[in-house]
């Protein structure tokens, strides 16, 4: 399997911290009660139905997963299958997977990367990811971390990153823990909405990350510097919006479905996508 070494560049100080960081959570929070929850939440919630729908009889996913059966038919086992998800993508894909397994396809299914700052919630994941444990240990995550997170912004008006917005604003619990956020792995972390049930769906989602050998096997990428290459010699600002444009990251998601430690033509240049 591929490895890869992320490159490495200084962080200047966060802006987080103290006085400014007092001022900015105020005014976000102010931002997730005002726009957020009244108006907002609706939107999100539909966009999740929806996610789900898809998957349904007659549906895009259920077409696509017809479709597949046809070509496993002619082609058997050298068919592959390798699916994507960013951000929101992550929630589709989870009732793809269940869709797929479903349906005799979950063997073709040789690697998952649902989690590119995936929007996605540990009892969700605990229902369509976890439960398909072969499926768990070809799974690869890319997140940002906790710092960049948060010198992230919606707009230019939320001071924080869009997941942050949907943990604070647009889910049923405020401060709901998102599986793109780099506070998932943090066990000690206290800064989720503090229920039972939230409780319980994070040990149970650590527990099955630790069967999978997320952590261990180096599957679990987080982005730590600033900035990140969307060519060469162009860099952008490590944001929730830069995954699909990182060549670091589509670069590295191609080796690992190749299974090899570099490409013939690696990708060079995102800018603009």
């Amino acid at each position: 399997m591929a490895t890869f070494s992320p490159t490495t560049f200084r962080r200047e100080p966060s802006r987080a911290g103290g006085i400014r960081e007092a001022l900015t959570d105020a005014s976000d929070m102010l931002l997730e009660q005002t726009i957020g929850r009244p108006v907002a939440k609706p939107v999100w919630s539909e966009m999740k139905e929806n996610a789900e729908f898809s998957c349904f009889s007659g549906r895009a996913g259920d077409l696509l997963v017809t479709a597949l059966q046809t070509l496993a038919a002619t082609w058997g086992n050298a068919l592959e299958l390798h699916i994507i998800g960013h951000s929101a993508g992550s929630i589709i894909l989870g009732h793809f997977v269940d869709l797929l397994s479903a349906r005799g396809l979950g063997e073709q299914l040789k690697s998952v990367h649902p989690l590119c700052a995936g929007m996605y919630r540990c009892n969700s994941a605990n229902r369509h990811y976890a439960p398909h444990a072969s499926l768990m240990k070809r799974m690869y995550l890319h997140l940002l971390s906790d710092r960049n997170e948060r010198d992230d912004n919606v707009a230019a008006i939320y001071r924080k990153s869009l997941l942050y917005f949907v943990s604070n604003a647009l889910e049923g619990d405020q401060r709901t823990p998102l599986l793109g956020m780099g506070n998932i792995r943090d066990k000690n972390y206290k800064g989720w909405d503090g229920s039972s049930s939230t409780g319980e769906a994070l040990r149970n989602w650590h527990r099955a990350v630790v069967e999978a050998g997320l952590e261990r096997s180096g599957r679990t990428n987080v982005i730590e510097a600033d900035k990140v290459p969307t060519s060469p010699k162009v860099m952008i600002d490590a944001s929730h919006g830069s995954f699909d444009n990182n060549i670091e990251v589509l670069n590295l998601t191609l080796q690992r479905i190749v299974e090899k430690n570099s490409l013939n033509m690696p990708v060079d240049d995102l800018r603009g996508f």
